[in-house]
């Protein structure tokens, strides 16, 4: 079972749409995997996303595929660790805006043999930018 971070923002200036999910898993090993996850709540000039990049453990979770309900079920959950969080460059980024990253995967392998991560982005047809 994996649990999500809460949304992040609260929706504001009159709107009330937020919502928050996992956009893409990427396998790195066996039961382990990155997760991206993007939060978003409407009313924000720079889009009110919130990316974050998890590295994610299931090799001691339960498999909950044949539980019908988790209400009450016992069971082990995932291990998750912070990555990265877009929010600590927020400032670095053209006019503040984390965009709508939509997706992960590997690039290249650097020199010392580990591995690059390309991170892609939709531009919302240029809705929150020039």
């Amino acid at each position: 079972m994996y649990e999500l971070d809460k949304v992040s923002k609260q929706a504001i200036n009159g709107y009330t749409f937020k919502l928050n999910g996992i956009v893409e898993i990427l396998e790195y090993d066996t039961n382990k995997f990155i997760v991206l996850e993007r939060s978003d709540a409407m009313g924000y000039d720079d889009g009110g996303n919130t990316v974050k990049i998890y590295a994610v453990d299931a090799s001691k979770a339960t498999n909950v595929s044949s539980i019908n309900s988790l209400k009450g079920a016992s069971y082990t959950k995932v291990t998750k660790k912070l990555l990265f969080n877009f929010e600590d460059i927020r400032k670095e980024l053209t006019n503040g805006i984390v965009d709508n990253i939509e997706g992960v995967t590997f690039g290249p392998h650097f020199k010392n043999g580990n591995r690059s991560l390309l991170v892609v982005s939709d531009n919302n047809f240029s809705f929150y930018g020039p």
